[in-house]
């Protein structure tokens, strides 16, 4: 597998900022999805004048198109290897170095897959490897009420989430397992963008390398933004 360049570590103080209770989180969190139009607002749920008049939100014809704002922080890795159990052994050594040697949380770090059942075996070696790992968290459930009963992040345990769990929670490391998994067409595409925009502030993207896959199409463009022509283009 080829080597990833360029790993920023995370500093553990961030853990202070990202501390959240499950309270905090029911109370708080606020999910948008990717097409949004005016049927979806309701006055009891936004305030969307307020949002209109802070710039953060466009109003057009038929959809509201909501403006983010830039991250600051590590650039993603897109980590590709040849075989699936060298991406398996990558990502557990990944894990371990931040839990171990970066004093991350396991509850600041989310794996998620779009068959997370593929990746029990990674998620266990972890467990087994490192004393701060308590247990594995594993909500496969699908969207709706029955899956967001309970809150997916617990202290101790570390996640290993579907895209439909994890969908409008965010985490602050965020591993995307098996991109060469998700499918090309819009639904496929549409998961691993729900699952990438999960991180808040490091996201990594590991998967085997194939031609004519998202993995390949990351990696692609993970190259891209790595030139300093890009980033001095982008800015």
């Amino acid at each position: 597998m080829a080597a990833v360049r360029g790993h920023t570590p995370i500093k553990a103080d961030h853990r202070q900022n990202s501390q959240r209770t499950e309270n905090e989180y029911r109370a708080n969190h606020v999910t948008y999805d990717s097409h949004v139009t005016h049927d979806d607002i309701s006055p009891q749920a936004l305030d969307v004048s307020e949002l209109k008049r802070e710039g953060l939100v466009m109003e057009l014809t038929d959809r509201w198109e909501v403006r983010f704002a830039e991250r600051e922080g590590p650039r993603p890795v897109v980590a590709l290897a040849d075989t699936r159990s060298d991406e398996k052994q990558w990502v557990v050594d990944r894990v371990l170095h931040l839990i171990e040697k970066e004093i991350i949380r396991p509850s600041d770090i989310l794996l998620v897959a779009r068959h997370p059942a593929d990746y029990l075996d990674t998620a266990e070696a972890i467990c087994r490897r490192s004393k701060h790992v308590q247990r594995i968290r594993t909500p496969y459930g699908q969207s709706g009420k029955t899956a967001k009963r309970e809150f997916i992040f617990q202290e101790g345990e570390l996640t290993l989430a579907s895209v439909e769990a994890a969908k409008g929670y965010d985490c602050p490391i965020v591993f995307v397992l098996g991109a060469d998994k998700f499918p090309g067409d819009v639904e496929g595409r549409a998961g691993f963008y729900v699952a990438a925009t999960r991180a808040k502030l490091y996201l990594l993207v590991t998967g085997v390398r194939k031609l004519d896959t998202l993995a390949a199409e990351a990696e692609a463009v993970s190259v891209v933004l790595s030139r300093p022509s890009a980033v001095a283009s982008a800015r």
